[in-house]
Protein backbone atom coordinates (compact mmCIF):
# COMPACT_ATOMS: atom_id res chain seq x y z
CA UNK A 1 0.00 0.00 0.00
CA UNK A 2 1.20 3.48 -0.65
CA UNK A 3 1.36 6.04 2.13
CA UNK A 4 -1.77 7.67 0.72
CA UNK A 5 -3.80 4.48 0.90
CA UNK A 6 -2.61 3.80 4.46
CA UNK A 7 -3.67 7.32 5.39
CA UNK A 8 -7.05 6.90 3.70
CA UNK A 9 -7.64 3.61 5.54
CA UNK A 10 -6.72 5.22 8.85
CA UNK A 11 -8.99 8.18 8.25
CA UNK A 12 -11.86 5.88 7.22
CA UNK A 13 -11.38 3.83 10.37
CA UNK A 14 -11.42 6.94 12.57
CA UNK A 15 -14.52 8.30 10.81
CA UNK A 16 -16.50 5.06 11.06
CA UNK A 17 -15.41 4.35 14.62
CA UNK A 18 -16.31 7.83 15.85
CA UNK A 19 -19.61 7.88 13.95
CA UNK A 20 -20.50 4.71 15.83
CA UNK A 21 -19.40 6.24 19.13
CA UNK A 22 -16.76 3.59 19.78
CA UNK A 23 -13.48 4.51 21.44
CA UNK A 24 -10.16 3.06 20.35
CA UNK A 25 -9.96 1.34 23.72
CA UNK A 26 -13.36 -0.32 23.22
CA UNK A 27 -12.56 -1.35 19.63
CA UNK A 28 -9.29 -2.88 20.85
CA UNK A 29 -11.11 -4.69 23.62
CA UNK A 30 -13.81 -6.07 21.32
CA UNK A 31 -11.54 -6.97 18.39
CA UNK A 32 -8.60 -8.37 20.33
CA UNK A 33 -6.23 -5.91 18.66
CA UNK A 34 -3.86 -3.78 20.71
CA UNK A 35 -4.95 -0.18 21.21
CA UNK A 36 -1.56 1.22 20.16
CA UNK A 37 -1.74 -0.83 16.94
CA UNK A 38 -5.14 0.72 16.18
CA UNK A 39 -3.62 4.15 16.86
CA UNK A 40 -0.84 3.46 14.37
CA UNK A 41 -3.35 2.21 11.79
CA UNK A 42 -5.48 5.31 12.25
CA UNK A 43 -2.41 7.53 11.78
CA UNK A 44 -1.48 5.73 8.55
CA UNK A 45 1.73 4.26 9.97
CA UNK A 46 1.00 0.60 9.14
CA UNK A 47 -0.49 -1.36 6.28
CA UNK A 48 -3.40 -3.33 7.68
CA UNK A 49 -3.38 -7.02 6.87
CA UNK A 50 -6.50 -8.45 5.27
CA UNK A 51 -7.09 -10.41 8.48
CA UNK A 52 -6.96 -7.15 10.46
CA UNK A 53 -9.44 -5.42 8.15
CA UNK A 54 -11.77 -8.42 8.48
CA UNK A 55 -11.39 -8.50 12.28
CA UNK A 56 -12.25 -4.79 12.49
CA UNK A 57 -15.21 -5.15 10.13
CA UNK A 58 -16.54 -8.10 12.14
CA UNK A 59 -16.26 -6.03 15.32
CA UNK A 60 -17.88 -2.91 13.88
CA UNK A 61 -21.27 -3.28 12.22
CA UNK A 62 -19.80 -2.48 8.78
CA UNK A 63 -18.38 -4.61 6.00
CA UNK A 64 -14.72 -4.55 5.03
CA UNK A 65 -15.84 -3.12 1.70
CA UNK A 66 -17.42 -0.12 3.42
CA UNK A 67 -14.21 0.61 5.33
CA UNK A 68 -12.13 0.35 2.16
CA UNK A 69 -14.65 2.25 0.01
CA UNK A 70 -14.67 5.14 2.49
CA UNK A 71 -11.49 6.42 0.86
CA UNK A 72 -13.15 7.18 -2.48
Amino acid sequence: MSKDIKSFFGLALVNIRTELGISQYRLAELSGLKENYLTLLEHGKYDPRVSTVLKISQTLPVSAGVILAEQE
